[in-house]
């Protein structure tokens, strides 16, 4: 008697191709749940940033730094980003000192101000008073939001 086991070994072309459609569609969703999350770090990053930024041109009002007021001015335009500044009055004054500029990272940008427009958000010397503010930062998936109060808070 004659063993008659005529299989073959391996996988079809057809079984081939399934397998890597799957893993191609599962890469896919991977990826966008990646950058999903990657782009939800990278706004609560900025926003952290930017409130530390705001609480130390606060402390630098209150302690009298300088003898100015100090402050931040927010500017949406073609590329979003923000100056730290110190200035015996507004953020237009002649004296108005430039401390830092800094550039939203990409696929960031404010939504308040509003798209051409500016915010200063300027807290008084040694009062460290400011008058309220929101400041929102919005990417493809999230948004968040920065508020300072009327006493000068962050939050």
């Amino acid at each position: 008697m004659q063993n008659c086991n005529n299989y073959k070994q391996g996988f079809t072309l057809l079984e081939l191709l399934l397998v890597m459609a799957i893993l191609t569609i599962v890469a896919l969703a991977s990826r966008e749940v990646y950058n999903g999350f990657a782009m939800g770090k990278n706004i609560d990053s900025v926003s952290k940033t930017i409130i530390f930024d705001l609480r130390v041109a606060r402390s630098n009002a209150m302690s009298g730094q300088e003898s100015n007021n100090w402050g931040i001015h927010f500017v949406n335009g073609a590329s979003d980003y923000y100056e730290f500044f110190s200035s015996p009055g507004a953020y237009a004054h002649a004296s108005t000192t430039i401390k830092t500029t800094t550039y939203l990272s990409g696929g960031l940008s404010f939504s308040t101000p509003s798209e051409g427009n500016n915010l200063d958000v300027i807290f008084s010397s040694l009062s460290g008073t400011s008058s309220s503010s929101t400041i929102g930062i919005i990417s493809a998936q999230d948004q968040k939001n920065i508020i300072v109060n009327a006493e000068g808070l962050v939050n």
